[in-house]
């Protein structure tokens, strides 16, 4: 008989790094990696609720949808450049040549980050948080 105990280990993250490439750890549930029909790519961002990730990765980026209020997932996203945010605020933490910086996010707005910044580093993102 299977455990009833939540491990808060995302949907599908092994596929998903191997399709995708993102690695996507622990979380709460309420930001999950937008798919589309059969766990395909989503051809669209645009619902509220959503939040956009740029990467050098994968050129389409990565949407992710949020349910509640506040929620968290930890990652592993390499080459991110650019965050956008629909309805909520977003706290994301990113890490370049070893050194960590928090990035804050208001609604509806856009965020440059990493190598995308006068001087800056390649960057991978470890965290999202929505506050607000």
């Amino acid at each position: 008989m299977p455990s009833a105990v939540e491990d808060f280990q995302h949907p599908g993250a092994d596929r998903i790094f191997k399709e995708r490439k993102i690695s996507l750890k622990q979380g709460d549930g309420h930001i999950r990696l937008k798919e589309g029909p059969d766990n395909s790519v989503p051809t669209d961002c645009q619902a509220s609720n959503e939040i956009f990730i740029e990467s050098r990765l994968d050129k389409r980026g990565y949407c992710f949808t949020v349910s509640g209020t506040s929620g968290y997932l930890a990652m592993e996203l390499p080459d991110v450049y650019g965050i956008w945010t629909e309805e909520r605020a977003v706290s994301a933490r990113l890490v370049a040549g070893g050194e960590e910086k928090k990035v804050d996010v208001s609604p509806n707005s856009t965020a440059p980050v990493g190598e995308s910044l006068p001087g800056g580093k390649r960057s991978v993102l470890v965290e999202l948080r929505v506050t607000g």
